[in-house]
């Protein structure tokens, strides 16, 4: 992950910016929901979410701490799905979010409890938390090779570029 955020840094222009934008492996509801209220039926497993978004976590931090970024901004916000049918969401999570949320059986029964009951038109809804961060590229002066923060601007091509051997030895 640090090294595809080297990447990022390389080929960003000197004033450029990187974004964040990522769901947060939190415990994401599962409602029932009428034109008046939400029942809670449950809540989606993101277990097999936690180690992509550890390792987001720290490959972000470590390019901070080298200097390549400086955070300017951060925040969180919901961010709703909604089906027609327990069956439509089932669906949708087994395509698009199969490695990283699980539909528990007893919540998919009360999902489909709470429909019936409601005797009335009624959506499914997943409400995510989102975080959102920018981040602004930092001009890295050279510094020496044998420095963990090895960074190299060429300022008479206009070009920039990460040393691998720097990379390569923090990822070790």
């Amino acid at each position: 992950m640090v090294h595809a955020l080297a990447e990022v840094w390389r080929v960003l222009r000197a004033d450029g910016h990187l974004i964040d934008l990522r769901p947060i492996a939190a415990q994401w509801p599962v409602e029932v929901v009428t034109a008046t209220e939400a029942s809670l039926a449950g809540w989606l497993d993101t277990t097999p979410k936690i180690p992509g978004d550890r390792t987001s976590d720290r490959a972000i931090s470590e390019v901070v701490e080298r200097g390549w970024f400086k955070e300017e901004s951060a925040t969180t916000f919901p961010f709703a799905y909604y089906w027609q049918t327990v069956e439509e969401m089932q669906a949708y999570l087994k395509v698009n979010w199969a490695d990283s949320a699980v539909l528990p059986d007893p919540v998919r029964i009360e999902a489909r409890r709470l429909a019936h009951l409601a005797g009335r038109p009624v959506q499914i809804r997943i409400q995510q938390t989102i975080h959102l961060a920018r981040y602004r590229k930092v001009a890295v002066a050279e510094v020496g090779p044998n420095d963990a923060n090895t960074a190299r601007v060429r300022a008479a091509s206009g070009t920039a570029s990460i040393s691998s051997n720097a990379t390569n030895a923090r990822e070790k």
